[in-house]
């Protein structure tokens, strides 16, 4: 089953390639803004996973039709922690470099590589009645993802999903890192042309 998902893939990988360039004009800037859900892992020792819901804004400089400066900020909370009454934030400041795919005038695939920090704040990290906690704390993320843009006009399309990888390095007091899953969904507009 799995290998047929992936045979699936490639096949539809290789059809979307395969399609003849459109017409497509490579705007100056990109503005996005949306929705992200981030499945976290940042207490291993209770357990596996928990999930965090926010936003995310970002801006995207085309230096030509496939490479863009990309500058985001992201930030998703939780009231309720594995149920230990203990609320989390995580604001993420991220810059890097985004690869875009436009050769077709109504799907644009991209994927992107982002550095920078994270902060991270909450009852969880600055402690509650009963817990000390660990401390507010602003430590180095990444992001590496990408996703698909539908376009909807010249100026505005739908980003249909994103998905990242989300590492973090927050003390834990266990490994001080996390792997983390985020998606995303919002909307984009496309402002001047190259």
């Amino acid at each position: 089953m799995r290998i047929g998902g992936g045979v699936l893939a490639a096949v539809m990988a290789a059809a979307f390639l395969a399609m003849p360039a459109a017409a497509q004009q490579t705007p100056k800037v990109d503005v996005s803004l949306g929705y992200s859900y981030v499945r976290s892992n940042l207490l291993p020792d209770n357990g596996c996973c928990f999930g965090m819901n926010g936003g995310f804004g970002s801006i995207t400089y085309n230096v030509n039709s496939w490479l863009g400066l990309t500058g985001e900020v992201g930030g998703y909370n939780t009231g309720n922690v594995e149920s230990t009454g203990a609320d989390l934030t995580v604001v993420s400041y991220l810059f890097g470099l985004q690869f875009t795919l436009r050769r077709s005038k109504y799907f644009t695939p991209y994927a992107h590589v982002l550095v920078g920090a994270a902060h991270v704040g909450g009852t969880l990290y600055t402690g509650t009645a009963g817990s000390p906690g660990l401390g507010a704390q602003t430590d180095f993320a990444t992001a590496i993802g990408g996703g698909i843009d539908a376009n909807v006009t010249r100026h505005v399309a739908i980003r249909v999903f994103q998905a990242d990888y989300f590492f973090t390095q927050f003390a834990n007091g266990v490994n001080d890192h996390q792997n983390s899953l985020r998606i995303s969904v919002g909307i984009v507009f496309h402002f001047g042309k190259r």
